[in-house]
Order: C-alpha cells, then structure tokens, then sequence
C-alpha cells in the first residue's frame, strides 16, 4: 500500500469522541442505539485497533484538535 501513496496521514482523536460518533452515525444510518453501540464495541473497535497499529508509519499525525482550532 505504501508504494501507492504520496503521503500517508494518520488521523487522531480521542477514543471517546470517536465511539460517540460513531455510535451516532450508526444510529443515523438506521440502526437501534443498542444495535450501533453493539456493531462499535465489535466491528470498529476491531478496525480501530488494527488502524492503530499503523499510527508509527504516517508520515504525518493530524489531531482532531489541530483540524478544529485551525477551522
């Protein structure tokens, strides 16, 4: 994959804000709380964690932080 970009970004946050929205837009989408709280504690939380094990070979970090107060 890295042959195949320029520049790879990782895109930080802080946990809780991301589940929240997450949960959110699941619940946006059509699904109970229950069921989009159910599908980020298994399915997202997943790909978060593997996602995350990436973190060390971006070539930059952008904080959630950083986007807002540069708005």
């Amino acid at each position: 994959m890295r042959n195949q970009c320029t520049e790879i970004w990782y895109c930080e946050q802080d946990d809780r804000t991301r589940i929240q929205r997450l949960i959110q837009r699941h619940i946006d989408f059509g699904k109970s709380p229950a069921a989009a709280e159910a599908w980020v504690a298994t399915v997202d939380e997943r790909n978060a964690r593997l996602i995350r094990a990436t973190r060390a070979d971006a070539d930059l970090i952008v904080t959630l932080e950083e986007v807002v107060g540069a708005a």
